[in-house]
């Protein structure tokens, strides 16, 4: 053992514990609490700079789209906010909006309004119905171009048959 490793035990370890494990035993001890203090301090440094990046990317989020995180939902129940969200519903300037989900909500019953509950002063929309809504909706605007272009053929398939009378 050099000069160094003696300076260190000496003052790391009381004369008391040498007595008891030996100098040869303290000395193996040693790089085992070297280790895992470096994994402790590499496990603090991790968590360190995950935060950072969290914290980091937050204010990215903030700066770019001049709005908070979302934050996912826990209830099935949303706002009309929170559904825009959840449907990527944005303008040509990229910011949020619910002009389409109000009017699709204000349609007549015989036109297949969006489903909402009302909590209060405010609407709600619950995820699984509006899902669904979703799903019909296309399959309903699918059939009305169909039958837009079935319509438009025949009657241009009309036009070509008319006779001009004299």
């Amino acid at each position: 053992m050099n000069a160094k490793e003696k300076a260190h035990l000496t003052n790391t370890v009381g004369d008391d514990q040498k007595a008891d494990y030996g100098e040869e035993a303290v000395c193996n001890f040693t790089p085992r609490l070297t280790n895992i203090a470096q994994t402790i301090m590499s496990n603090l440094l991790s968590d360190a700079i995950l935060k950072e990046i969290e914290r980091l990317a937050h204010r990215v989020c903030i700066d770019t789209l001049g709005r908070e995180m979302p934050v996912p939902t826990q209830t099935p129940w949303m706002t009309e906010t929170q559904l825009a969200e959840y449907w990527q519903m944005r303008n040509k300037v990229g910011e949020l909006t619910v002009h389409a989900i109000r009017k699709w909500t204000a349609r007549p019953t015989d036109e297949h309004p969006l489903p909402c509950a009302q909590m209060g002063d405010m609407r709600r929309y619950h995820r699984d119905e509006v899902d669904a809504w979703a799903r019909e909706e296309a399959v309903r605007q699918r059939q009305k171009r169909k039958e837009s272009r079935h319509d438009n053929l025949s009657e241009d398939s009309n036009a070509g048959n008319l006779q001009v009378v004299r």
